[in-house]
């Protein structure tokens, strides 16, 4: 197979199969994208500090600032069509904003990584009805990421990560991190519609001047279920939710009192289905996905007086009648009370990091010797 005279040798040992047409250009913005990441491990850049890994990393962080009903604001911002509208342009910036201080190799072997991804945006392939199509041209600078291509994740993360780390004065005081395309906003004072709608306006300014085009088109919700019924925010792109509790992610953020409170969100006629027990897997599969359910349950889950004395399935019955249905509980199984199994998964958590920190300082102390 031919090999582009624009892939450098260290990354030219992963192409070692051949591939069918129709995947051959999607291959090679995959191997730049490993690439660069791979040179921004290496430079040690935090370049994930922006995002949300998951959503228990953003209640752990949450639930430490102690966020008051009458003191905050909490408003969430969201990337229109995020994948298409992400510009090569803006790639190439977010890459060479992060490897600014990297050794000049380096940033030689980014930019074979960035001709990569150019190449394969330029001459993507793809199918419809049957047939197959170029999207591509010479236009490359303002071709978007492909839907569903492995390397669209990280390079949109990154972008997004960019513009955060570029706009930090704007988000002084406040709490602000991106998961994909929905990022979360958290002032500790209360801000007005107009002042969100002005903040707005700010924001998506800056962001285009920093990635150098408009392609990118921001959103906001701000959730207020205090706000007259008749106020209309004067951006169309932004809107008031007034009911009682906002989701986010996999978690539903409501009042109780003044507190910030966290559990579950299932979407409105959402089908729970998990692995049916009649299937081909093992019997460590099946045993596993109950006990990763109610994991995740508590661990998304406030414990407050309303709820630590009610059993995990009395909270959550959805999930439990989907696990009954695949045969993964019985009738006869119990369950334990929230403030149980809350403290347990602590306990659990707390006994694997000890753990762990023994074995680093037992390596560390078999390296010094």
């Amino acid at each position: 197979m031919l090999v582009p005279h624009f892939i450098p040798p260290s990354l030219a040992r992963f192409i070692i199969i051949l591939v069918s047409a129709k995947n051959f250009t999607a291959g090679f913005p995959h191997l730049g994208q490993r690439g660069i990441k791979q040179l921004l491990d290496k430079n040690s850049v935090k370049y994930m500090k922006k995002t949300i890994k998951q959503a228990i990393d953003l209640k752990e962080d949450l639930e430490k600032m102690s966020i008051k009903r009458c003191e905050s604001s909490i408003v969430t911002l969201d990337i229109e069509a995020m994948y298409p509208s992400i510009q090569f342009i803006q790639v190439k910036r977010a890459v060479e904003y992060f490897l600014r201080n990297a050794p000049e190799e380096d940033k030689v072997s980014a930019n074979q990584c960035l001709e990569m991804i150019r190449f394969g945006m330029a001459n993507t392939i793809i199918t419809y009805g049957g047939k197959y199509y170029e999207y591509g041209g010479e236009d490359v600078d303002t071709k978007g990421l492909t839907i569903g291509g492995y390397e669209s994740a990280f390079l949109a993360d990154l972008v997004a990560a960019f513009i955060l780390e570029n706009t930090e004065d704007l988000f002084e005081g406040a709490y602000s991190k991106i998961y994909r395309d929905d990022g979360v906003r958290i002032c500790m004072e209360k801000k007005t519609t107009d002042e969100v709608c002005d903040w707005l306006e700010l924001f998506q300014g800056r962001a285009n001047t920093l990635t150098g085009s408009d392609s990118l088109k921001f959103t906001m919700e701000i959730w207020n279920p205090d706000a007259p019924e008749d106020e209309v925010p004067r951006l169309k792109k932004v809107e008031i939710v007034r009911k009682e509790a906002f989701p986010y992610l996999d978690l539903e953020m409501y009042w109780r009192n003044e507190d910030l409170q966290f559990r579950v969100h299932v979407k409105e006629n959402q089908a729970l289905k998990y692995l049916n027990r009649g299937s081909n897997h093992t019997n460590a599969t099946f045993k596993a996905i109950p006990m990763g359910v109610c994991r995740r349950l508590v661990s998304l889950t406030s414990v407050n007086a309303d709820n630590e004395n009610k059993t995990i399935d009395e909270l959550y019955p959805e999930h439990f009648n989907a696990l009954r249905r695949a045969n993964l509980i019985s009738e006869k199984d119990t369950f334990p009370t929230l403030r149980k199994a809350s403290d347990d998964l602590k306990a659990h958590i707390e006994e694997r990091n000890s753990e762990e920190r023994q074995e680093k300082r037992q390596r560390n102390a078999k390296d010094n010797k």
